[in-house]
C-alpha cells in the first residue's frame, strides 16, 4: 500500500552511502556492491562495470545529494 518491496524503502544511495560510513567499505568496495555484483548476480552482462562496448551511468553526489545521473550507451 505503501509503495514498497520486501518491507525495504532503502534506497541505493542510502545504502552505498551507508556501506561506507557504517561498514567502512571502500569507495572501490561499495561501487562493486552497488553495479557489479548485481549486475553479475543477474546475469547481465551490458552493465555493471566502466568497459569498453558497457552501458555506464555516473551518479555525481554533492555531500549527501545526488545532483546529477549521466547515463551513456
Amino acid at each position: 500500500s505503501n509503495g514498497s518491496l520486501a518491507g525495504s524503502t532503502l534506497t541505493m544511495d542510502s545504502a552505498f552511502t551507508r556501506l561506507i560510513r557504517e561498514h567502512h567499505q571502500s569507495l572501490a568496495q561499495a561501487s562493486y556492491a552497488a553495479s557489479t555484483l548485481p549486475a553479475e548476480t543477474l546475469g547481465i552482462t551490458y552493465v555493471g562495470e566502466i568497459a569498453v562496448g558497457k552501458a555506464a551511468h555516473f551518479v555525481r553526489v554533492e555531500g549527501e545529494e545526488v545532483k546529477e545521473v549521466l547515463r551513456f550507451s
